[in-house]
């Protein structure tokens, strides 16, 4: 294998044009050698082509390339090659070259990366959606208001990321000075690897949208895969504890230390969570306003769920015109009621879990309550939903899956409709409270062997179950 240490050490003996040093040990970047005459060292690519052997000249050593990034460069066209029996990267140069020749209007030079970004959001759908306040919230680099709710907030995120990682160390550079090294260098600077994947989306699309119009300039994208070293994101599920002994302990440690027999907010918003199972970004936004206490409902803006965009919008100019239908209606158990009954005495703010300075609750500051606790890594509020789902599809017989599916939120792009009839809510206010029973008893420490509702109806031979057996079930 060829090293750093033999490449700047190579000299052409006198006497000789040129000699070789190949280098055989990276996998995937075979026929990558040094060539080294009297006065250069040049990194050049041999393969074959259509029967034919062909020479690829990358560049200069060290001063345009290093041997890792000449081998990172052989990698990238070798599997552009596998997947692509047609490519060939000579005939590729060759016809980038000739086409900036012949092209009469050359790329505009002073066209930077923050001038393609900004073309690049200009045309996206959701730019063109987002209300002025918002689009000059961004423009001015302010914060989103705490509490805003409106389908097109992802879009200033997405241009917040644009602006947080991506232009400090790119926004002045020329779009056509851009290469695979540095754009790979500023993705893999983001921590978390998640954040990584959403930015180098945005960087992709950018890109790819200049290149589209100035498709004569070499695409900085072509080798970024070979370049980047950061690790992709790791989809897992949210820690959750589903056993329900284990479940019950867990409430009453965290409602302990949240201070929920004080009413202290935090805990009162956990219990919520616990009997709503809602995902907690819309139960931290729920507004006294929306609670209708005569109904037992609480009615949750659509635009706040996970829904396609073309239903966001609908459920905006439904909620505008003060239509029921732009609103998802949430049966509440007598549990939250009467938790919801005690808050409205003490209430400083428009939302129903707020906390001093009467802003929604963040995703840190349950955290900080699961770990105080000793549950940190073990449960979230959003595993709540996971729990509530497996226990009672493994514990109870559930003759419509769709009852638990409608209590979670999913599928209201096709199913929202009917989850919203009189007859189905019906179903989904006897699952809930049937559940919201069900927690206080084992918040009691009570086992769910000995557990007994009109709302619920347990797995035949559930009560003759071991404890081990118990565990087994889910």
């Amino acid at each position: 294998m060829l090293t750093d240490q033999q490449c700047r050490a190579a000299v052409c003996p006198d006497g000789r044009k040129r000699i070789k040093l190949m280098d055989s040990g990276e996998r995937g970047a075979g026929g990558l050698y040094l060539s080294v005459g009297p006065q250069s060292r040049v990194f050049r690519f041999d393969y074959m082509r259509h029967g034919k052997r062909r020479t690829l000249t990358l560049g200069a050593y060290p001063s345009e390339y290093s041997l890792s990034s000449a081998r990172a460069e052989v990698r990238g066209y070798r599997a552009r090659m596998r997947s692509d029996p047609t490519y060939d990267p000579s005939l590729e140069r060759a016809a980038i070259r000739a086409a900036a020749i012949e092209a009469q209007q050359p790329v505009d030079v002073g066209e930077t990366f923050r001038e393609a970004a900004e073309h690049y959001f200009v045309h996206r759908s959701d730019w063109q959606q987002m209300p002025d306040h918002l689009r000059e919230l961004w423009r001015t680099g302010q914060p989103l208001p705490s509490g805003t709710r409106h389908p097109h907030t992802t879009e200033h995120r997405a241009r917040d990321r644009v602006k947080r990682h991506l232009f400090p160390a790119l926004g002045h550079v020329p779009m056509q000075e851009l290469t695979p090294q540095l754009l790979a260098s500023v993705v893999d600077r983001v921590g978390a690897s998640d954040e990584r994947g959403r930015v180098r989306g945005l960087l992709c699309g950018i890109v790819r949208l200049w290149h589209q119009k100035n498709q004569h300039l070499p695409d900085p994208l072509y080798a970024l895969p070979a370049y980047t070293t950061g690790k992709p994101h790791v989809r897992r599920n949210f820690p959750s504890i589903v056993e329900p002994a284990r479940f019950g302990l867990m409430i009453r440690d965290v409602r302990l230390v949240s201070g929920y027999a004080n009413l202290n907010p935090l805990g009162c918003y956990f219990m919520a969570q616990i009997y709503l199972w809602q995902r907690p970004g819309a139960l931290a936004q729920m507004r006294w306003s929306e609670v209708d206490f005569n109904r037992e409902i609480w009615l949750c803006p659509l635009t706040i769920l996970k829904i396609s965009t073309e239903m966001k919008r609908r459920a905006e100019l439904d909620i505008r015109d003060g239509l029921e239908e732009g609103y998802y209606k949430i049966p509440l158990p007598k549990q939250v009621l009467e938790l919801l009954e005690k808050l409205r005495q003490f209430k400083n703010s428009e939302f129903v879990f707020a906390s001093s300075r009467g802003n929604p609750f963040s995703d840190g500051a349950m955290r900080q309550a699961f770990s105080r606790a000793g549950y940190l890594g073990r449960q979230t509020m959003h595993g709540i939903r996971a729990t509530a789902k497996t226990v009672l599809e493994g514990y109870f017989e559930i003759p419509d899956r769709l009852v638990v599916e409608a209590q979670l939120g999913h599928g209201l792009d096709r199913y929202g409709t009917a989850y919203q009839r009189g007859a189905f809510i019906l179903k989904r206010r006897r699952l809930t409270q049937g559940w919201a029973d069900l927690v206080d008893w084992l918040a009691d420490g009570k086992s769910i062997r000995d557990f007994r509702s009109e709302f619920l109806v347990s797995t035949p031979g559930l009560s003759e179950l071991s404890d081990a057996e118990l565990v087994d079930v889910t």
